[in-house]
C-alpha cells in the first residue's frame, strides 16, 4: 500500500480541517508548505496530496502560483485538488506541475463535463474523490464541501466512470476525517471488492500504523494522510518501514 501525506493549504498556510469545517481548523505555523512536503519526501514518501481549500471555497482565490512553487521546489509526484469546476482549471494545474488533477463535486454534479475531462485528460491524469457518509449502511456521497446531500451512493456514481476506463479513486470518510479515531475498514473493503479495477485511495481517521495497517490487508491501493503525520502520531519513515 502507498502512503501519501497530505497538506491542505488555505491563504498561503498549511492547515487542517476537522469534518471540512472552515471553522475547526488547526494552522501548522514554521514551516512552508515545501518545506513540509520537503520532509515527507526525505522520509521516503513517492507520493503526496495538495489540497487548495482556498480556491474550493472561491474559484477566484486558486492559489494557483503557490501550487506551482511547491510543484517545482518538491520532487515528488504531487496529485492537486480544490473546488474544481471547469476543464480550464485542469489544465491549469496540469500546466503548473500536477502530476494529477482531484476532481470532487464536479463527478456528482457535472456528469458530462467530467466525461469530457476523462477522456480529454486520461485516467492517469485524474483522480475522482468522493466524500462519504454511511447512512442505512450506505456510503451515501456528499458535495459542495461535504454540504449537501446528492441522494446517490458511491456505487451509483462510481460505476459509470468505471465503466468509461477511471482508474483511481479516492474516498474519505467525512464523520471520521480529521479526527483520528481509526478508518473505516468495513467501508474500504467493500469498495476493493466491489470495484477491485480502480485503484481505491483511503482517507478519513488514520491515527497509528495499526490502522495504516488494517487498510492494506483490506486492499486499499493507498491512503492519504494528514493530520496524523502533522500532529507526529506517525512516524512516516517508520511507518514506510512497516507496511507494504
Amino acid at each position: 500500500m502507498i502512503l501519501i501525506p497530505a497538506v491542505d493549504l488555505l491563504d498561503g498556510q498549511v492547515v487542517r480541517l476537522v469534518e471540512g469545517d472552515f471553522e475547526r481548523k488547526t494552522i501548522f505555523a514554521g514551516r512552508t508548505p515545501s518545506q513540509l512536503l520537503n520532509g515527507f519526501v526525505d522520509s521516503g514518501a513517492r507520493a503526496l496530496h495538495l489540497v487548495d481549500l482556498s480556491g474550493a471555497r472561491d474559484p477566484q482565490q486558486r492559489q494557483t502560483r503557490l501550487i506551482e512553487t511547491v510543484v517545482r521546489e518538491v520532487n515528488a509526484k504531487i496529485q492537486v485538488g480544490g473546488g474544481i469546476r471547469r476543464l480550464e482549471e485542469i489544465t491549469e494545474l496540469l500546466s503548473a506541475g500536477a502530476s494529477r488533477v482531484v476532481l470532487g463535486s464536479l463527478i456528482v454534479t457535472e456528469p458530462q463535463v467530467t466525461a469530457m475531462a476523462l477522456e480529454k485528460f486520461g485516467p492517469s491524469r485524474l483522480t475522482f474523490a468522493l466524500d462519504v457518509r454511511l447512512i442505512d449502511g450506505r456510503a451515501m456521497v456528499m458535495s459542495h464541501g461535504w454540504q449537501k446531500a446528492t441522494g446517490q451512493s458511491f456505487v451509483d456514481v462510481i460505476t459509470p466512470y468505471a465503466e468509461a476506463g477511471l482508474k483511481r479513486v479516492l474516498c474519505t470518510d467525512i464523520a471520521l476525517d480529521g479526527t483520528m479515531q481509526g478508518p473505516n475498514i468495513a467501508l474500504y473493503r467493500s469498495l476493493v471488492e466491489r470495484f477491485p479495477q480502480l485503484e481505491i485511495q483511503a482517507s478519513g481517521g488514520v491515527s497509528n500504523i495499526g490502522d495504516l495497517e488494517k487498510l492494506a490487508r483490506a486492499g486499499v491501493h493507498s491512503t492519504v494522510i494528514g493530520r496524523a503525520l502533522l500532529s507526529g502520531a506517525i512516524d512516516l519513515t517508520e511507518a514506510l518501514g512497516r507496511v507494504k
